[in-house]
């Protein structure tokens, strides 16, 4: 009887191994994949944010760009119009 008893033991110990090292490996796998998950989301976000700042830069660059010209010429038009009074 004993020695049953401790076969079954015996078995249903590395069963339960098994199924420990199973879910301990598709843990590790599943940690793994949300690890890349993750990178590849956090990449996309960096990139997304490097365009988004590379258009309101842009934009920055054209606001300012045709407001320097705005005030160059209201300048201008100021100065025409001092010399045309003289």
């Amino acid at each position: 009887m004993l020695g049953i008893d401790g076969d079954r033991q015996a078995l249903e110990a590395r069963r339960w191994t098994e199924a420990a090292a199973e879910v301990k490996d598709k843990a590790l796998e599943a940690g793994a994949d949300g690890v890349e998950a993750a990178k590849r989301v956090g990449n996309e976000a960096v990139g997304v944010a490097l365009r988004v700042g590379n258009d309101t830069a842009g934009r920055a660059r054209s606001a300012a760009s045709r407001l320097s010209t705005g005030i160059a010429e209201r300048a201008l038009r100021r100065r025409d119009g001092d010399q045309d009074d003289d």
